[in-house]
């Protein structure tokens, strides 16, 4: 009876073992195909960071650059002037300030005759420099709804009317601006709609993997069961093969 169950136990390894490895083909279809549809997912993530490039890029676009002195009340501000797609920016040591070219309604030109440091804190005020003229931007800016107009006093430039044509310039082409950015939002939609359809369909080949190597890890564990069954009564075999040998030598001895 012991070596009647001992075989099917045997037999059972083996079928298991066999049960397994006939598994491997489609654990190994499973997981290409979830790795060709988790590329297939980063390929899309990545389409869709080239449009937001490309989005912030509009953003991002300086068209003229120059340094600059802003009027800000009485107080003045040195720091850099900037002309983007959608405004025109001033950064300097005090603060920031912007205008979007929408806003922008008209502007004048004007002279200054300022020192080369003024608007640096301390030593616009101790180390001035020599003044020097330059040239003055003055545009009017108004608010939303086209109210609560203020002006936007820009001194120090070397050429004032090479500004006031480029603002201009840019303010003629906001039509194309936002054509272009309502373009790549449409894009960055299709990119995105892509995106979520290849994530979807990872997620099923994701799970389809999961089932075959669950399916896998039972029989791995149905199989490693007996074989400690197999090896444990092995062992208690051994060792009471060696007992009964102990038991003889030991009457031998006593005879």
């Amino acid at each position: 009876m012991r070596r009647s169950s001992d075989a099917d136990r045997l037999r059972a390894i083996q079928d298991l073992g066999r049960a397994i490895s006939a598994k491997q083909p489609e654990l190994s279809a499973a997981r290409a195909r979830r790795d060709a549809d988790a590329r297939l997912v980063q390929e899309r993530e990545r389409a869709v960071r080239q449009v937001d490039q490309q989005i912030a890029g509009l953003h991002a676009t300086r068209h003229r650059t120059e340094s600059s002195v802003y009027l800000n009340g009485k107080a003045l501000d040195r720091g850099t002037l900037r002309l983007g797609n959608y405004a025109v920016d001033f950064s300097g040591w005090r603060g920031s300030v912007s205008a979007p070219l929408a806003s922008i309604v008209s502007g004048e030109l004007g002279s200054s005759n300022l020192p080369s440091r003024a608007g640096i804190p301390i030593i616009g005020r101790f180390w001035p420099g020599k003044p020097r003229a330059r040239r003055t931007v003055i545009a009017t800016v108004t608010g939303p709804g086209g109210t609560g107009a203020r002006l936007m006093v820009l001194a120090d430039l070397e050429n004032g009317s090479d500004w006031a044509t480029a603002i201009a310039d840019r303010q003629a082409r906001l039509g194309d601006v936002a054509a272009q950015q309502s373009e790549l939002v449409a894009r960055r939609a299709e990119a995105g709609g892509l995106v979520a359809g290849a994530a979807e369909r990872r997620n099923i080949s994701q799970a389809d993997l999961r089932a075959v190597e669950q399916a896998i890890a039972v029989l791995r564990g149905q199989k490693s069961k007996l074989e400690d069954q197999q090896r444990q009564l092995d062992a208690a075999r051994r060792t009471q093969v060696e007992q009964v040998r102990t038991v003889g030598k030991q009457k031998v001895k006593r005879q």
